[in-house]
């Protein structure tokens, strides 16, 4: 009865929880699971016929599994898990794979100790045990050799008619009003969260002033101007240092011919 308490004190405040706190994958719930669901010892779980070892924990109003070295619970048609019972729980963005394969009354075979109306000699196992053999119990099907998890005269289902199962499975779950509205509030996350980049994508380019984009334009040919007038004057410089060179040039020609030309006049003197 404690237990049961316990676990509708848990309930009530996951709901309280801040819609941060349920956002994304495997996101921190930032509490501790003893504060809330106590158990006066390590709780103990069942093996769950029909499944890919999953063991589930009786006597609480709470669906809490334990499942390829996790535990797992359910909420408003979210899921919630962590590695320790006792530990720090994180909201799980997607259903985990085991869930549709387990039998939506396996409550009821549960207190009856009948599984489809065979005998269900289940035994609870102790956490260490759980903690310590679980791979190897998944490894060689210890628990489908072991009496086929303890249901008596029972033939496991077929590939075929599990896969049928599991899709019946699917369509009852997905139609769950819980689902449903757990399903709307992703979507509506995921608008939320996309609206932001889109803004950024369609934030249109700012536009320069068209006095500046024509200052610009004028700009450009003083520039230029600035560059040609700095190369006008070595195109210059190098101009009348060639005409400077021809024109001593022609000095020196004219120089020569005058002096021979007076050196042939002092002859014709003499």
């Amino acid at each position: 009865m404690k237990k049961s308490i316990f676990g509708v004190m848990f309930l009530a405040l996951l709901l309280l929880l801040p819609v941060s706190a349920r956002a994304g994958v495997d996101i921190d719930i930032s509490f501790s699971l003893p504060s809330v669901l106590v158990f006066s010892t390590p709780p103990e779980v069942i093996i769950m016929p029909d499944t890919n070892d999953v063991y589930f924990v009786p006597d609480i109003e709470i669906d809490l599994f334990f499942w390829n070295g996790w535990w797992w619970c359910t909420r408003d048609g979210g899921w919630y898990r962590s590695r320790a019972y006792n530990g720090r729980w994180a909201y799980h963005d997607e259903i985990p794979q085991f869930y549709f394969h387990v039998d939506p009354n396996w409550r009821l075979y549960y207190q009856s100790h009948k599984w489809n109306g065979h005998r269900w000699n289940y035994r609870r196992i102790d956490n260490m045990s759980v903690q310590n053999n679980w791979r190897s119990w998944n490894v060689t099907q210890h628990w489908e050799r072991n009496g086929t998890w303890g249901v008596k005269n029972y033939k496991p289902i077929s590939v075929k008619e599990r896969e049928v199962l599991i899709r019946e499975r699917q369509q009852q779950h997905y139609a769950r009003p819980e689902v449903q509205k757990h399903q709307e509030y992703q979507k509506e996350r995921k608008i939320q969260q996309e609206k932001p980049r889109v803004q950024r994508q369609e934030q249109p380019r700012v536009q320069e002033p068209v006095e500046q984009k024509q200052e610009k334009k004028v700009r450009k040919p003083q520039v230029q101007q600035q560059k040609v007038q700095k190369q006008r004057p070595k195109v210059q410089q190098q101009k009348e240092e060639s005409d400077h060179g021809q024109h001593n040039q022609s000095q020196e020609r004219d120089n020569s011919g005058k002096s021979g030309h007076e050196n042939q006049g002092h002859g014709n003197k003499r």
